[in-house]
């Protein structure tokens, strides 16, 4: 209103490709994998969403070996393992949709049977995952 220029500085919003410090929403994993032969490792987010149903559905169109093999490893572990894993709920009683996004130029996604199994837990029981956390899997 006087006339005098006064520069305000606003916060970076937040992207959804970033780690941030903030937990993630139940469901959401950050892994770093191993990629095709000679890629080296990359940078992974994993989204996992629970709707009433049976099964578990990789969302991802033309998922690379190595994924589908680590989403097999970590649902034969949730099944098997529920009681100590996720207590009273039941699995089975679920659909889960995972969606895996690379986020560096890696194609592989192999190795990630870990940051699958805990997205899928955490999403089976709602809560989130600690903030800031990136997992290496196996």
């Amino acid at each position: 209103m006087d006339g005098i220029e006064q520069y305000v500085s606003t916060p970076e919003l937040h992207s959804e490709n970033e780690i941030g410090q903030d937990p993630p929403p139940p469901g959401q994993a950050w892994a770093v994998g191993q990629g095709d032969q000679n890629e080296g490792s990359g940078l992974y987010k994993i989204e996992v969403t629970v709707t009433p149903g049976s099964s578990i559905r990789l969302i991802n169109v033309k998922a690379p070996s190595g994924l589908r093999e680590g989403l097999r490893a970590a649902e034969q572990v949730l099944y098997t393992q529920a009681r100590s894993l996720i207590g009273d709920r039941d699995p089975m009683g679920s659909e889960f949709s995972v969606q895996v996004r690379a986020l560096t130029a890696v194609k592989g996604a192999s190795s990630l049977g870990m940051p699958l199994l805990l997205a899928l837990c955490s999403a089976a029981l709602g809560r989130s995952l600690k903030a800031g956390v990136v997992v290496a899997g196996v």
